[in-house]
């Protein structure tokens, strides 16, 4: 919100930046579904397997988004 509101102010195109902090925030709140099916899982008495899977999975994306995000 404060990236398009600079944007409308100032009359410049941020749309890259807010696609890139749109994109990142989409990757954290995945991660933070999976992670909490996890916890679930486990609560419930699985083994949670599967669910660690998907986190697992996930990171090496979610780090790759955070990083272009702390780079520029």
């Amino acid at each position: 919100d404060i990236l398009s509101e600079l944007e409308k102010s100032e009359h410049v195109d941020l749309s890259n930046e807010i696609k890139q902090v749109k994109e990142a925030n989409n990757s954290i709140n995945d991660n933070l579904k999976s992670t909490n099916q996890l916890i679930d899982a486990l609560s419930n008495g699985s083994s949670g397997q599967l669910e660690a899977v998907n986190v697992l999975r996930d990171l090496p994306s979610l780090n790759k988004r955070l990083d272009t995000l702390r780079n520029y």
